[in-house]
């Protein structure tokens, strides 16, 4: 569990580190025990995918190709509840969590919104 958990947060801080900018892959390392635990257990989830990817223990991902997808529903999200009656005179967006951190999103979150602010949350209090 503890390298499950240690993946988890190396994760987390890979989404924050990418910037608009960023060009080519990143990488994420699996730990052994955590490799040798799923290469036992029956369950199907991310790792069975990775594995069906002929990959051992790094992998690596296209940044902007990763996120493309999740940054695009939340923008549409939002955009879509911006457009609510009840809403249109919000002139602040708060983005909390890992997620939020990460520059596509403030950068993809600022484009969306052009006439409110973008706040972005200091994780670290």
């Amino acid at each position: 569990m503890e390298d499950y958990v240690e993946m988890l947060r190396n994760f987390e801080t890979k989404i924050q580190s990418i910037a608009p900018d960023t060009i080519g892959l990143f990488t994420l390392r699996m730990s052994v025990a955590l490799k040798e635990y799923y290469d036992q257990s029956d369950e199907v989830d991310i790792i069975s995918n990775i594995k069906s990817m002929n990959l051992n223990e790094e992998v690596k991902f296209e940044a902007r190709k990763w996120f493309r997808y999740p940054i695009g529903m939340t923008i549409g999200h939002i955009a879509g509840l911006l457009k609510e009656l009840e809403l249109k005179n919000v002139s602040t967006i708060f983005l909390v969590g890992g997620f939020g951190e990460c520059k596509l999103v403030q950068e993809a979150m600022k484009k969306a919104v052009e006439r409110r602010t973008v706040i972005v949350s200091d994780a670290s209090f």
